[in-house]
């Protein structure tokens, strides 16, 4: 039998056992697999997957069919998923009294779901539950196994830990030695950022499915191969994806970025091997269908992704991304029932529609999505700004804020968090800089690598602009340590090559090997790949902000040249140095009765003129509210300097009533003339805009900010 040697992961030049690689991926799962199970099991804080949601879960762990039962009935059950309790036993579901709702919502009304559900705000709960079915079922299976209670999923998480350690493992291994690939997992392993989100399941849950994805492309991009192989990897992907929209819907954008780099980049000539390229990117996609399809299924009626896409072009969102406009935003406050009034809206001056909008159903989807559409438009350039953002973003700050992971009880590891802490400052090479460099790098070898990683770039550090958060983001922590990795093993593989005096390559490094042969070809590539990414991300940007900026210089000038009815204000002086501009008449107009909701709109914009002070003007636009969903207060900020008209649309609910504009009182006499524009039913997005006399001149798209 062969045995582990350890210089084959150390000698640059040696071939590597396929053996070599197991051991270590053994030990890096055993050891995450540890590491994320101790974690869970004592960090103390509270875990968010929507456990109130998981009743069909629990049926399926105490061998029923799975259902909802009115939580009324079974209060036991309501205690252990808001997790009053730990423990949960299946002999309570027997009881004659208990009334069910199928799993299968048929014919039901929204108003019958909800009221049969203590979790009123979610509403949507049964959709939900069926396109995060295979989720719920692993965990029924992990209760099924050791009993119904929150501690026993704490292998599931520790094992969820381990996969995304190996397929870690596997990337680091497509740009360096087995040395090198596994001191760069144990940073992602012993990473706080990680740790923090592992137990909040569903939102973990997609990390592995991403990072065995994009390991299975890059090891046919790199390695190419027969029938045999490109369609055993394409059924295995397609298989774990179609899984994995049951546990998060983004895994999608895996499957694209699967499907397109090997169809696209396969590295053979495409005469060649255009037939190949063409059976995995359809094995893929098939295999990904036949396993997904009754989450696809569920998916296509119904799925909320247009609101959840919405949402995130927020000003909140655009704060972490890092862009924004000094004249115009989309809105805030980041709260589900703003956006819900902006589709809401949107729907009856521009789609026809009637009567309130239902979270998961097909008609707030079909809306959504006509308002999504609406803002690609007349925002094209932003989108691609904000994308660009979010690589900047994963690439320059996804960093652990804190050298321990919030929570951390064990004492006897915390040594070897600062040791990883020291270690992953010393290797924090991976920014936007060294990310081009290692684009160029790869283009250097071969000049499909280099656009594959161009590419697989935008697309994974790119799609978590839709709506950026950590959550959404941190699987990607492991790009700029990638990045670093590479560097280091080709600076290690040329000084070794120097010291050693060393000719003849193994095969994986033939064409290392011949492009340092000749310059000129490497000059080539690399000038070929560099230029193409240049003209092919900044040409089409350009153009775009240049189409966008006549787009929103119409739609700004909507708003200035609209008719509008001057208001009546009452200044109400409040403590601490503010006060309170009422505006009586607007108040009560913007209080809607159920008759009054079957007109065309459901929102009224404000105008207020503001003169130039000393220093910045704060408005702020206050809400009574019944529920904090409908607290769509916010603050608006115009320059010192500057003369302005101030645009803020009021969305009205049965469930919030506008108060009034509330300044310090120093500042009251800078607020000059109110109105309300007459009529917005012409005017398609609704924007929070800060006009200057000069405003047509500036640039009217997104920018960097930071």
């Amino acid at each position: 039998m062969a045995r582990f040697r350890l210089t084959e992961a150390l000698d640059p030049a040696r071939p590597v056992s396929w053996r070599v690689d197991a051991v270590l991926a053994a030990v890096v799962f055993l050891l995450a697999f540890a590491l994320g199970t101790a974690y869970v099991a004592t960090w103390g804080g509270v875990a968010m997957y929507w456990q109130e949601v998981f009743a069909p879960a629990v049926c399926v762990a105490c061998g029923m069919e799975p259902a909802n039962p009115y939580f009324d009935d079974v209060p036991e059950l309501s205690d252990f998923l808001y997790q009053r309790s730990d423990t949960f036993d299946c002999d309570v579901l027997k009881r004659p009294d208990i009334r069910w709702i199928p799993f299968d919502p048929g014919d039901r009304s929204f108003e019958e779901l909800q009221a049969s559900h203590p979790l009123r705000e979610f509403p949507g709960f049964i959709w939900w539950q069926h396109f995060h079915w295979y989720l719920l079922w692993t965990v029924a299976q992990c209760w099924r196994v050791f009993g119904v209670s929150w501690e026993a999923l704490w292998p599931l998480f520790g094992f969820f830990y381990g996969l995304t350690a190996v397929a870690a493992y596997g990337l680091f291994r497509l740009a360096a030695r087995p040395a090198l690939s596994l001191a760069y997992t144990l940073l992602l392993v012993f990473s706080p950022l990680h740790l923090e989100q592992l137990p909040h399941l569903r939102d973990y849950g997609k990390a592995p499915f991403f990072l065995f994805a994009l390991l299975a492309a890059g090891w046919l991009l790199k390695r190419g191969g027969g029938w045999a192989r490109v369609l055993g990897v394409a059924a295995a992907t397609g298989l774990l994806l179609g899984v994995g929209v049951g546990f998060r819907q983004d895994v999608t954008i895996a499957l694209v970025a699967f499907a397109g780099s090997v169809a696209v980049f396969f590295p053979e000539p495409l005469r060649q091997s255009w037939a190949r390229r063409a059976a995995v990117a359809a094995m893929c996609v098939a295999v990904f269908y036949a396993a997904g399809h009754p989450i696809l299924s569920v998916l296509a009626r119904q799925n909320n992704a247009p609101h959840d896409t919405l949402i995130g072009f927020q000003d909140y969102c655009h704060q972490r991304l890092g862009v924004g406009n000094p004249v115009y935003d989309f809105g805030d406050p980041f709260k589900d029932e703003h956006t819900r009034a902006a589709i809401e809206r949107y729907a009856k001056d521009f789609q026809d529609s009637r009567g309130p909008l239902r979270h998961y159903s097909a008609h707030y989807d079909a809306m959504g999505r006509a308002y999504f559409m609406e803002i690609i438009r007349i925002f094209p350039a932003d989108l691609v700004t904000r994308a660009f953002a979010s690589v900047l973003r994963v690439l320059d700050e996804l960093r652990p804020r804190n050298m321990l992971p919030e929570g951390w009880a064990d004492s006897a590891l915390s040594p070897v968090f600062q040791l990883r802490a020291t270690a992953a400052q010393a290797l924090d090479w991976g920014n936007r800089y060294t990310a081009v460099l290692a684009i160029l790098l790869l283009a250097a070898m071969r000049p499909s690598w280099g656009f594959t990683a161009l590419c697989l770039l935008y697309l994974y550090a790119g799609y978590p602009s839709l709506r950026f958060s950590t959550r959404h983001v941190f699987h990607l922590e492991f790009l700029p340590l990638w990045i670093s990795a590479l560097g280091i093993q080709c600076a290690w593989y040329g000084a070794w090559r120097v010291a050693r005096g060393y000719t003849r390559h193994d095969g994986g490094n033939e064409e290392l090997a011949r492009g340092y042969a000749r310059p000129t070809t490497v000059v080539w590539r690399v000038a070929l790949v560099g230029l193409a990414g240049v003209v092919l991300t900044l040409g089409p940007w350009e153009l775009l902000k240049r189409y966008q900026d006549g787009q929103v210089r119409q739609l700004l000038q909507q708003y200035d040249q609209a008719p509008r009815d001057r208001l009546v204000t009452a200044s109400v002086p409040e403590p601490g140095g503010h006060t309170l501009i009422e505006l009586p008449g607007f108040a009560r107009r913007a209080q809607l009765t159920p008759e009054e909701r079957s007109l065309p709109s459901n929102a009224y914009v404000l105008a207020i003129e503001t003169t130039p002070g000393d220093a910045p003007l704060t408005l702020e636009f206050a809400f009574g509210f019944k529920d904090d969903h409908y607290d769509f207060t916010r603050t608006v900020t115009v320059p010192a300097a500057e003369t302005a008209t101030v645009y803020f649309p009021v969305y009205t609910t049965e469930d919030n009533v506008f108060l009034g504009v509330r300044v310090a009182s120093r500042d009251a006499q800078r607020v000059g003339r109110m109105a309300a524009l007459r009529d917005v039913s012409q005017i398609p997005i609704l924007l929070t805009a800060v006009l200057p006399p000069d405003w047509a001149q500036s640039g009217l798209y997104l920018r960097f900010t930071r």
